[in-house]
């Protein structure tokens, strides 16, 4: 069994002009995973957000714009040089598109304190 952890990272969504209109949440979670040899493993390490202010307007042109949340895990007590989440957020006639960009990044089991055992 192994743990992981993280944390809580967010980001204000704002248009060209200034408005903020919402927030994108990277919520942190923590737990254990069991992990055995040749065999996929799965785990939830962090939850995504968004929270749109309904009161807010924008009134200008299309844009587009990405927000970088830097949220590094803590697994097994180590965690990855770099880990950033990527998201693109759109807007075209009022109506807005979020994506999350892929993000893979290696656990060396080099890196650990006790390297895993084969």
């Amino acid at each position: 069994m192994i743990a992981f952890a993280s944390s809580t990272a967010s980001a204000l969504i704002a248009a060209p002009d200034g408005s903020k209109f919402g927030s994108i949440i990277v919520a942190g979670v923590s737990g254990t995973a069991a992990v055995v040899k040749n065999l996929r493993v799965s785990a939830v390490l962090n939850t995504v957000r968004v929270q749109m202010n309904p009161a807010a307007r924008y009134e200008g042109p299309p844009f587009s714009l990405q927000l970088q949340l830097p949220n590094a895990p803590t697994v097994d007590g180590v965690q990855p040089h770099s880990w950033v989440y990527a998201f693109d957020v759109s807007s075209i006639d009022g109506t807005y598109i979020f994506s999350i960009r892929q993000n893979s990044i290696a656990f060396r089991s080099a890196n650990y304190k006790v390297p895993m055992q084969p």
